[in-house]
Parts: C-alpha cells; sequence; structure tokens
C-alpha cells in the first residue's frame, strides 16, 4: 500500500500548516482586554510589573490568541513565565468566569 505524498513538500506526509496570528493592532487590543480582565495582575503570584501574556498551548501548535488559552504572567528573574514554561504550574480553566486557576505542581 502506497502513501500518497504532498506534492509540493516531497520529504512530507502533509504540509505544514501555517499559525494563525492576530494582527499587531488587533493582538494589543486583545493582550489589554486579558490584562484588565485579571485586574493587571499576574494570575500566579498578583504581581503588577512587567506582565506577559502566556499562551498555554503555544502558537507554534496552532492555537489561537483566545481567553481559554492565554493568561497573564510576570516576567523576570525566577518569574512566573519562567516557571511556567518549565512546566511548574497547573492550569485549570473556568469558562463560567473566563479565567484561569493556577497552581504549583507538587
Amino acid at each position: 500500500m502506497r502513501v500518497e505524498r504532498a506534492s509540493s513538500h516531497p520529504g512530507l506526509m502533509f504540509p505544514k500548516r501555517r499559525e494563525v496570528r492576530l494582527e499587531v493592532r488587533a493582538y494589543r487590543g486583545f493582550i489589554e482586554r486579558l490584562f484588565a480582565h485579571y485586574d493587571w495582575r499576574c494570575a500566579a503570584c498578583h504581581k503588577v510589573t512587567h506582565l506577559t501574556c502566556h499562551h498555554t498551548i503555544k502558537r507554534s501548535r496552532l492555537c489561537r490568541d483566545t481567553f481559554d488559552n492565554c493568561i497573564p504572567l510576570c516576567l523576570g528573574m525566577f518569574g512566573c513565565h519562567d516557571a511556567a514554561e518549565r512546566g511548574a504550574f497547573l492550569f485549570t480553566y473556568n469558562p463560567m468566569t473566563e479565567r484561569f486557576t493556577v497552581a504549583r505542581k507538587v
């Protein structure tokens, strides 16, 4: 049995799908709404400085910029964003409040 390959990508079984990203202006508006929704605080430690948007499922895995995928976390040395990248947090999304709860993994 032969597997048909994509003609434009001779070495791949299927062509790679493109990431879906918002335009810069729309992304900035989304980030402002996200931070305002969390009262301009880190969702894990509640700091108000050096916030960034963390994607629970990375955009490179074709996940979009939505409230059920993004969470504000603080940056900096030993910040919550770095801890989240290392897998130190467990994120649980509540669709009723449209917020994540954050717990440290043991």
